[in-house]
């Protein structure tokens, strides 16, 4: 009889600890906040990449209310891709915008531009620094830093994100990213 109550112990008991296994590493993206123990298999992104960007809308004035390539109705649009504080991208095209007649966005493909992996994800971020290009001027519109990595996510998809929607002070576009 003690026999087969030590074991029905055993039965319950092995299966409840090992249950509690698992990566406990919040920078793993098969991390388990369910878990306690570490089993030593977590697995881990190497960088994440800047894809590309859809841009919907950018204040059409400058800070003294004057529009952007004033008296024309379009300007030209660029911008720079920071990683923290170091330039890793300067956008080659200009694109004529103007976002108060335009019934599309702008969509910026940087899918083949090495240099916006982020080796660095857990700690640092993208800036992107928007201008208006008049030759030989450049003035800047507007920035914004976003990082798609979200410490204090408990799934995956709530911790690397695969795209990104910012709408602050007349800014409003969605940076995509990949991760490997």
């Amino acid at each position: 009889m003690n026999k087969y109550i030590l074991y029905l112990v055993l039965i319950f008991i092995l299966p409840l600890t090992s249950c509690k296994k698992g990566c406990t590493d919040p920078l793993a993206y098969n991390y388990n906040a369910n878990r306690s123990i570490d089993n030593g298999r977590c697995k881990y992104h190497q960088y994440v990449r800047l894809d590309s960007v859809r841009i919907y809308n950018v204040k059409d004035e400058n800070d003294n209310g004057v529009g952007w390539d004033s008296p024309f109705a379009w300007w030209d649009m660029t911008f720079d891709v920071f990683i923290d504080d170091e330039l890793v991208h300067v956008l080659p095209d200009i694109y004529s915008v103007n976002f108060s007649y335009m019934s599309e966005d702008v969509l910026v493909d940087l899918s083949d531009v090495s240099s916006l992996k982020n080796y660095d994800w857990e700690s640092s971020d993208y800036k992107i620094v928007f201008f208006d290009y008049d030759n030989p001027n450049v003035e800047i519109v507007d920035s914004a830093i976003i990082n798609p990595f979200y410490y204090l996510g408990t799934r995956q998809n709530d911790r690397f994100f695969d795209s990104i929607r910012y709408n602050q002070h007349d800014l409003d576009f969605r940076a995509y990213f990949s991760w490997d």
